[in-house]
């Protein structure tokens, strides 16, 4: 029976990351077992697309943008309400608004 592998970058290190702009972490560094050498190394780049992060691919690309914006909105009203939906439904009318003054 093959043994797993088990990740060793936790949820909170990896949330400290992301509140870079970019970073490249190894993807054997990601793993418990360093007894064995990698065949291969992968370098990802992460980047991060919170609302107010990487404004240059935000630029490039305004479905992005909206998204972004979307979820940073939506967790806005998180905050206020309990329910997940009605915070959700609350974020779309808000953007629906924007849309509305924008035209």
């Amino acid at each position: 029976m093959a043994k797993k592998k088990v990740l060793a970058y936790s949820w909170n290190h990896f949330l400290e990351c992301l509140r870079n702009s970019v970073f490249r972490p190894k993807i054997s560094s990601a793993f418990c077992n360093r007894d064995v050498e990698p065949a291969a190394e992968v370098i990802v780049r992460v980047i991060n697309i919170n609302y107010g992060h990487n404004e240059y691919l935000m630029q490039g690309c305004e479905l992005m943008a909206q998204y972004a914006e979307f979820v940073e909105i939506t967790r806005e009203y998180a905050l206020l309400y309990d329910d997940r939906e009605e915070a959700m439904n609350a974020a779309i009318d808000c953007l629906n608004v924007k849309f509305v003054e924008l035209c």
